[in-house]
């Protein structure tokens, strides 16, 4: 039965001019093309933070990050280094 209806609708599409054959295949085929990639676009995102090497670096997107503390400033060793920096144009 749906061979039938199927073979109906090709035999239809054949006969139409080739301008609109291509209208109707890009109405048809282009949202159900981009929504497959979308949800390609998805499921790879899912796998590759899923895998990933860090939960924190890589996420899905839309996904709420999880609450991390910020790094460390003003430690002495930090500022020691900034100290003993010579801008290149002092430099004899």
């Amino acid at each position: 039965m749906l061979s039938d209806w199927w073979n109906g609708v090709e035999l239809w599409m054949t006969g139409l001019a080739f301008p609109l054959q291509f209208l109707i295949v890009m109405a048809v085929l282009m949202p159900l093309v981009l929504v497959v990639a979308w949800l390609i676009d998805r499921i790879v995102d899912h796998a590759s933070a899923w895998f990933g090497p860090s939960p924190v670096e890589d996420r899905p997107l839309g996904a709420t990050s999880p609450a991390v503390d910020p790094p460390a400033t003003g430690s002495d060793e930090t500022d020691d280094l900034a100290d003993e920096q010579v801008p290149a144009s002092t430099r004899g």
